[in-house]
């Protein structure tokens, strides 16, 4: 079996690694670098009392919606991505490569 991406999932992974380098929140990125779990953190930074927190989660979340990866297997119509169930398995697995929290489900 080839395990290699097709070109199609190449195009697609890079974008999902240029938006988790350029906006994720360096509060996510420092967590990683310490390899803290920055999921469960997000979803207290949304309701934190510590604007700086709340602002990081507000961002993250606004990166991932802007290109419909809050519910990435929703159809674009209804708000979500689109997605094809390998384009899924890529955007997971660079948010996990990335120790970056993901928004939603897939």
């Amino acid at each position: 079996m080839d395990w290699r991406d097709s070109e199609e999932q190449a195009v697609f992974r890079a974008e999902v690694q240029e938006v988790i380098e350029a906006r994720l929140p360096a509060r996510y990125k420092d967590m990683a670098a310490r390899n803290a779990p920055a999921e469960r953190v997000w979803e207290f930074d949304r309701r934190s009392p510590n604007a700086d927190q709340r602002q990081a989660a507000h961002d993250w979340h606004a990166a991932l919606s802007e290109r419909g990866w809050v519910a990435p297997q929703w159809p674009s119509e209804y708000g979500g991505a689109g997605l094809s169930a390998m384009e899924q398995f890529v955007l997971n697995q660079e948010l996990a490569r990335a120790g970056a929290p993901h928004v939603g489900g897939s």
